[in-house]
């Protein structure tokens, strides 16, 4: 591509070359942990994806920092059951809209075009197929959600919401 340099093109092509290795699998998990057929016209390109990425860093950073428009909470084991609902209840309060899904294997493969409903409503199947967080950009690259899990008694799950409207739906569930 224009611009990029010999070690950039490298990695750009080992990128494309690696997730077309791994495409059929990671569609299939996804579909399987979403529950409906993710198909590949729905991937983004590469370049498409790691602006969804950098977006994606930029938000959390923001909630992290407890920047305006911004939530952002730990949760106990003790409270599992409470953050586990969270994606299922925005998937309730927020309005469908289009959105994008990145999770670990995004970084090969793609992150993928879907709606939010369909995200938040299989989030922890879709956190158990990655392995990671799921994270979820609106289409305007405004809106977004970080959901993870970690190992750790006291901090177990984590949640992050940035945007004014996403950010409002959160509110009422004990993030902002």
């Amino acid at each position: 591509m224009l611009g990029e340099s010999r070690k950039e093109a490298i990695g750009r092509l080992v990128r494309e070359n690696q997730g077309r290795l791994q495409r059929s699998d990671f569609l299939d998990g996804l579909s399987l942990a979403v529950g409906s057929a993710i198909r590949p016209s729905q991937l983004l390109s590469l370049k498409a994806t790691d602006n969804v990425r950098t977006a994606l860093s930029t938000g959390y950073a923001a909630a992290v920092n407890g920047q305006p428009d911004t939530g952002h909470g730990f949760f106990s084991r003790d409270e599992s059951l409470s953050a586990l609902g969270i994606p299922l209840l925005l998937s309730r309060s927020l309005p469908e809209e289009n959105a994008f899904l990145w999770v670990k294997q995004s970084a090969w493969c793609g992150a993928v075009a879907i709606t939010t409903g369909k995200v938040l409503g299989a989030c922890e199947g879709i956190r158990a197929f990655d392995g990671d967080a799921v994270s979820l950009l609106s289409e305007d690259h405004t809106q977004g959600i970080i959901f993870d899990r970690h190992d750790d008694f006291v901090q177990n799950f984590e949640a992050s919401v940035w945007g004014s409207r996403w950010l409002a739906a959160a509110s009422s569930l004990g993030i902002g």
